[in-house]
């Protein structure tokens, strides 16, 4: 639920924190997108699929590159209007990369892109396929080796972070994602999709705009969950890191 001087927003997932705050693409925090949607260059078009996640600063969709007839999957991270930049980016993901762990996130100049909208501008970012976090893992039942083999992973990220003085202010099970397996299979994903897709439509709980909110350009008509991958997950459970931006050389 927002507190607005003039509105208030509501939707069910949002309010479970199962998706993000309608109220940030009303004002023009995040770039509202849903599946169908196609954003990119003119050389370097995706299709949105479904959402993989959220955090306070950015969004992560699942997309395929656009008429891609096999294959073409990928992630694309959007930031809040204004956050970090390319340089920035590619340089937090060189210092992880040098500590010797395996992070998810955009390496090249040509995977990253601007989107513009109402005079704000969005960073996008193509990244590799990931899987679910270790805090939706831990949430299956796995055998004692596989939730020990998760602690001794995640307390080697971190031990390797900090020999080279790099620290992460917000490291949890939420920044640890499992791999994928090596090949992902078209049908599969597209059933994963089909059934994990879960999306409601946002009210305006009080109505003081009234119809002049509803054409709002931003206005987000509906939100979406995120879908799980953890079908389709390396059996070994082996991590990466996600969510890097933070980590700062001390």
């Amino acid at each position: 639920m927002s507190n607005s001087k003039d509105y208030e927003l509501w939707c069910g997932l949002a309010d479970e924190r199962l998706t993000e705050n309608p109220d940030d693409y009303i004002n023009g925090r995040l770039l509202y997108v849903k599946p169908d949607t196609t954003i990119g260059r003119k050389d370097h078009k995706f299709e949105i699929i479904a959402k993989l996640g959220y955090g306070g600063s950015s969004v992560v969709w699942l997309a395929r590159k656009k008429n891609a007839s096999v294959g073409g999957w990928c992630a694309i991270k959007i930031l809040a209007a204004g956050k970090s930049s390319v340089e920035g980016e590619l340089a937090a993901v060189e210092r992880i990369k040098s500590c010797g762990v395996e992070v998810v996130g955009c390496e090249r100049k040509s995977d990253a892109w601007t989107e513009e909208r109402n005079d704000r501008k969005y960073l996008c970012l193509k990244m590799g396929l990931s899987g679910p976090s270790v805090k939706e893992c831990l949430r299956r039942k796995l055998t004692p080796e596989l939730r020990l083999s998760l602690a001794i992973q995640a307390t080697d990220i971190m031990s390797k972070l900090h020999k080279k003085k790099e620290f992460l202010y917000d490291f949890s099970s939420s920044n640890l994602l499992v791999k994928l397996k090596p090949k992902v299979n078209d049908q599969l994903m597209m059933q994963i999709i089909k059934e994990n897709t879960e999306s409601e439509d946002v009210d305006i709980t009080v109505d003081r705009k009234g119809t002049s909110l509803l054409k709002h350009p931003n206005f987000p008509r509906t939100l979406y969950a995120p879908i799980t991958l953890r079908d389709i997950v390396d059996d070994s459970l082996p991590l990466q890191l996600i969510d890097f931006n933070d980590v700062t050389p001390s």
